[in-house]
């Protein structure tokens, strides 16, 4: 299920001008509750998925701290680059 959740939804600056969209997901994946923090920006160069599961899943203003976290930290962010398939809707 995606959460719609504005601050999800709402695209955020990084201090070099480049903007940042993301998306959350969460629901069951085999059996273990997962989150999903996809993320992307404008021109879509840079693609990602951050995730947690089971024990691992956190609160959603800890997910906020996250993004936070990706659209500061480069090298924090590049751990999770992978490419996506968009509409996300669609593949995931």
């Amino acid at each position: 299920m995606w959460w719609n959740d504005d601050y999800f939804n709402r695209k955020i600056n990084d201090k070099n001008g480049r903007v940042w969209s993301f998306k959350v997901w969460h629901g069951h994946i085999e059996g273990l509750y997962t989150q999903k923090i996809f993320f992307w920006d404008s021109e879509k160069e840079f693609t990602g998925i951050m995730e947690f599961k089971d024990d691992q899943a956190i609160h959603l203003n800890r997910i906020k701290d996250r993004i936070k976290k990706l659209v500061k930290e480069k090298p924090y962010r590049d751990k999770f680059v992978c490419p996506l398939k968009f509409p996300l809707e669609n593949n995931y």
